[in-house]
């Protein structure tokens, strides 16, 4: 089997960019709001690294990626303001799911938790 290419770093991830990575995860996955901004500052963070395995200038790359790192916290923000993401829906459906497969109550708060869901939402 052959190995892929690895993927250029290119420029840094915008504000569009990560609206539409976040778009296209909201797709696909439930997500809290947490659980968003996690996904893109870890897109941020793979961009980094590839970036850096390139050769590009760390003092470039340093500051590109903090300041992408606080957009992707503002577009699951604005995601979460928007209502695509909703966490007490999420933690409503969680909640159900994990309680018809015989979770506890701790257990699904602290699952809940993990997920990034605030305890009074949980409840």
């Amino acid at each position: 089997m052959r190995e892929r290419a690895p993927k250029p770093a290119g420029k840094a991830p915008d504000e569009a960019a990560l609206r539409e990575a976040a778009l296209a995860h909201l797709a696909r996955f439930a997500a809290t709001e947490a659980g968003l901004r996690r996904v893109l500052q870890r897109r941020v963070d793979r961009w980094a690294k590839r970036a850096q395995a390139e050769g590009q200038d760390p003092s470039i790359i340093a500051p590109a990626a903090a300041t992408a790192r606080a957009l992707a916290a503002q577009v699951a923000q604005r995601m979460a303001s928007a209502g695509a993401v909703d966490d007490a829906a999420f933690a409503e459906s969680r909640a159900r799911r994990l309680a018809r497969s015989g979770r506890s109550r701790r257990a699904i708060a602290a699952h809940l938790a993990g997920k990034g869901v605030a305890r009074e939402v949980a409840a």
